[in-house]
């Protein structure tokens, strides 16, 4: 599949994960999760996941059709239409409720 947004996020040595995987049980619907993007300090974004044209049992299923989901599989999903494009320097928080943030400065290749 042509995915012309990859090229934003598929850079070489940038896939930031958090610091921990939070357990399914642990996410009552996640498909209902409030969540936010702040550049330098500055909300720029917020959304819930819901937002997405997939939900998650309807993503898990239709990857599944072609790929087997192994136990500490990661699927990446695309940007928000109209997304910032963030540059060098910038600080960027992203925050989902009831799983926490994910903080990172954006370097130079």
């Amino acid at each position: 599949h042509y995915r012309p947004g990859a090229r934003f996020k598929a850079r070489d040595g940038f896939c930031p994960l958090g610091a921990r995987v939070v357990p399914a049980v642990d996410v009552l619907n996640p498909d209902a999760l409030a969540g936010r993007v702040e550049v330098d300090g500055v909300v720029i974004h917020e959304f819930t996941t819901g937002d997405r044209v997939r939900g998650v049992p309807q993503l898990i299923a239709d990857v599944t059709e072609f790929m087997t989901l192994q136990a500490g599989d990661v699927l990446a999903l695309g940007v928000a239409h109209g997304a910032l494009m963030v540059e060098a320097g910038h600080a960027v928080v992203l925050t989902i409720d009831g799983i926490g943030s994910l903080r990172l400065r954006v370097e130079a290749a």
